[in-house]
């Protein structure tokens, strides 16, 4: 390779690392794991997206099995549900969209997956990152209400109570939808560190970011930690999908538990795990409620709670400009 190429292509990532601190980056290292390694990847980056929807490799699906000792099998979406993935993406925020064609490697569906969606991270020899996508195949199968319903209710233990909580979002759109807007925005914190770090081996890899969010700092002392004000008392027991060794929040005190939400200022349970999850949750509720015009209801036996307004963006200092805009690839 030219040497002048060699040159400037390292300027360019020294100052794209200039948002970072601390950058501890094994590059060796990390390319022996094969799901970090970008080179065990059919990867073309002027491949379609279309193309980039593929059996889940089998050393992702051996990985998955580890972590959540199950015995996952691929999916293979039909030619209309990869056009309605297709169709799905063009109505995301200029910058998910972006950041789907640019730096999203594989995009893999999982039957009976644990959860809904994960995103996660891997990189070239140069330690550019890169992510890739998995998603739940029910995905295709549920609709917004109803998909979000089934996902709130992971967060409970039944105990024989009669509440009830139920999500109204509305039936014009499919859960991919949602999961689509949320997995994408933690490629874009991944790979442009919006907030400090997504997870901890995140931050011993590559450092803490400078970047400088009043949406994060306001809201969070530390990746778990609400600043004060923000916290409630059931937030250090959330937990979805059977996930660390959950649920732990009783159906019976949920009235208690999402009157706590509704004091934190949180836009969603989900949202209150953590500052990464608190960004990707608002930018989807963001974009399914003021842009695409769908409700977000949360329906506790006879109650209602509405979370998500216009007045409510602005109250905390959500970055909206970061995603309808070019502002994230111009650093």
């Amino acid at each position: 390779m030219n040497k002048s190429i060699v040159y400037t292509y390292f300027i360019l990532l020294f100052c794209s690392l200039l948002q970072t601190q601390g950058l501890a980056l094994d590059i060796e290292s990390l390319l022996k794991e094969k799901p970090r390694n970008i080179r065990f990847y059919d990867f073309k980056s002027n491949s379609s997206i279309a193309n980039r929807i593929q059996p889940t490799p089998a050393f992702i699906l051996k990985q998955l099995n580890s972590w959540d000792n199950k015995d996952y099998k691929s999916y293979s979406p039909s030619d209309q549900q990869i056009q309605l993935f297709k169709n799905y993406v063009k109505l995301l925020p200029i910058a998910n969209q972006k950041i789907i064609q640019n730096k999203v490697v594989g995009i893999y569906f999982i039957d009976e997956f644990m959860g809904s969606g994960l995103t996660d991270w891997l990189i070239n020899d140069q330690g550019e990152i890169f992510t890739y996508f998995i998603f739940n195949s029910n995905v295709f199968d549920l609709n917004l209400s109803q998909g979000l319903t089934h996902k709130e209710n992971t967060a409970f233990i039944k105990n024989g109570s009669e509440n009830s909580i139920e999500i109204e979002a509305g039936n014009n759109y499919q859960l991919l939808l949602y999961i689509l807007l949320h997995e994408s925005t933690h490629a874009l914190d991944y790979i442009y560190r919006i907030s400090p770090y997504t997870d901890k081996f995140f931050e011993e890899t590559f450092g803490k970011s400078n970047r400088k969010l009043p949406f994060i700092e306001n809201r969070w002392t530390s990746l778990k930690e609400p600043v004060q004000g923000r916290n409630f008392p059931a937030q250090k027991k959330v937990s979805f999908y059977a996930l660390n060794d959950g649920p732990h929040l009783a159906l019976s005190n949920i009235e208690m538990t999402y009157n706590g939400l509704q004091q934190s200022g949180f836009i969603s349970l989900y949202g209150s795990l953590n500052w990464a999850e608190d960004l990707a949750e608002t930018l989807s509720f963001y974009h399914l409620t003021q842009i695409l015009e769908q409700p977000y209801i949360i329906k506790i036996n006879e109650k209602r709670l509405s979370l998500s307004s216009e007045d409510y963006y602005k109250k905390h200092d959500f970055p909206k400009s970061l995603f309808y805009s070019d502002a994230l690839f111009l650093k």
